[in-house]
């Protein structure tokens, strides 16, 4: 009972640290105010430590310590051997050249974004459980009809025995953002994704089972048709060549299913093949290939047989240098117009620099290439009727600084481009990012 209770108090510390942070932000008090807050409340975390026995003198001591002791404090508070909870805060600053991503009429805003978060970790006798909830407050100066709340919380539960293992993982969103969607316009949705694995280990043999279920539902009636859910059922037989490499066999069938549109639900059955892990002692390789059926239940729509596949190879130039390269082609449900789905080629290059002990950069670059089904729905938008195509590139340069161990910043700049043979789609867009993020 002891032992729950401390783990109560320690939660109620870490709720309160995020909440306070969030509050000396958004209300945008004066520096001198939130510094003085903010060394407060760690002053608070160290005279708890010490009891109700110490003299009011010394309190007032203990509060005039710097941030960083108090920080430090509050770190041996919320991490200890059986749990260990890590609240954070970030702050954005982005100047955006097209807020809107318009074809022609580029519109420029400044936004402002605050991201608390709380991050806890529960390790138990070889197993461990892990939760984290995060919020994304977005603020525009010109376009204040942008703004947004976005929340995702993520639980996860991973078992370990001698032969068998069990991973269970529930994701939540609700979000507006664009990242993951062909959206140009942000769009409330709601997402949730559970999915449970199962594996059993046999020689040099593993087999594993799964089942996940998926379901998207927005919050606008002009994108009600979209809302569907998804039941998910996967194997897969690995077979271990060596301590680090094995092959792979994976085959997952998807049940589709559109609320309001049954012309949309359908039925996928993949199986891909393919060889991952440390195939030299710089390099890491995953590959699969294989082949996807996309069949709908309305006898008016043309199936998909798609070739798919995914691989990575992960090189580490030298000790401070890593280089990341990665292409996958994948069958995507559309959200254009009537079509049905996607095809997308999506080619990655990373790169990680070590500058030094504190400061760190970063170059990425993707290129996408997506076409749309060419059955018997043509989309159509604005003048454009037809097959659409849309080729996008995007490239992005960060430098990081650690300022201490528990807070750092970055500045990024990120261009991002698509042409497509719908013109109305086409955009051009410049993004500078400047944040800072504490983390305990």
């Amino acid at each position: 009972m002891e032992t729950c209770n401390q783990a109560c108090r320690v939660i109620k510390k870490a709720i309160g640290f995020v909440f306070l942070c969030s509050a000396v932000t958004v209300l945008n008090l004066p520096n001198s105010f939130a510094d003085e807050v903010l060394t407060h409340y760690s002053a608070e975390q160290q005279r708890e430590q010490q009891g109700q026995a110490q003299k009011q003198g010394k309190e007032q001591e203990e509060t005039a310590k710097p941030l960083s002791t108090g920080f430090s404090s509050i770190k041996k508070q919320l991490v200890t051997d059986t749990f260990q909870i890590h609240p954070r805060y970030r702050s954005e600053f982005d100047l955006d050249s097209n807020v809107l991503l318009e074809s022609n009429d580029e519109k420029l805003d400044v936004i402002f974004r605050e991201k608390p978060g709380v991050e806890i970790l529960i390790p138990f006798a070889g197993h461990s459980m892990r939760a984290d909830y995060g919020a994304d407050f977005e603020q525009f100066v010109k376009f204040p009809r942008e703004n947004a709340v976005n929340q995702y919380f993520d639980i996860e539960e991973a078992l370990n025995f001698t032969d068998l293992y069990v991973h269970v993982e529930e994701k939540l969103e609700h979000t507006s953002s664009r990242s993951g969607t062909t959206f140009t316009e942000r769009i409330p949705r709601l997402e949730n994704r559970v999915g449970t694995e199962v594996g059993y280990k046999w020689n040099r043999f593993t087999l594993e089972g799964g089942y996940g279920t998926f379901y998207r539902r927005f919050n606008t009636s002009r994108e009600r048709n979209l809302n569907y859910g998804t039941q998910e059922w996967s194997s897969k037989l690995f077979m271990d060549l060596t301590a680090k490499t094995k092959i792979l066999v994976d085959y997952t069938f998807t049940d589709y299913d559109y609320f309001n549109d049954s012309t949309r639900d359908g039925k996928s059955n993949k199986i891909l093949g393919g060889i991952e892990g440390a195939l030299f002692p710089k390099t890491t390789l995953y590959s699969k290939f294989g082949y996807e059926r996309l069949s709908f239940d309305s006898s008016s729509e043309i199936d998909s047989n798609n070739f798919v596949a995914g691989v990575g190879v992960l090189y580490q130039l030298f000790s401070s240098t890593l280089i990341d390269l990665g292409w996958t082609r994948q069958t995507m449900q559309s959200t254009f117009a009537n079509t049905n789905f996607y095809t997308e080629d999506l080619l990655l290059w990373r790169l990680r620099q070590q500058l030094t002990s504190k400061a760190s950069g970063s170059v990425d670059v993707s290129y996408a290439h997506q076409t749309y089904d060419e059955g018997t729905n043509r989309g159509s938008a604005g003048n454009f009727t037809g097959d659409r195509a849309d080729h996008l590139l995007s490239t992005a340069v960060k430098l990081a600084y650690q300022f201490t161990d528990w807070l750092a910043g970055d500045i990024k700049y990120q261009y991002n481009r698509r042409n497509s043979n719908a013109s109305i789609f086409d955009y051009t867009d410049n993004l500078v990012t400047v944040g800072f993020e504490a983390k305990v």
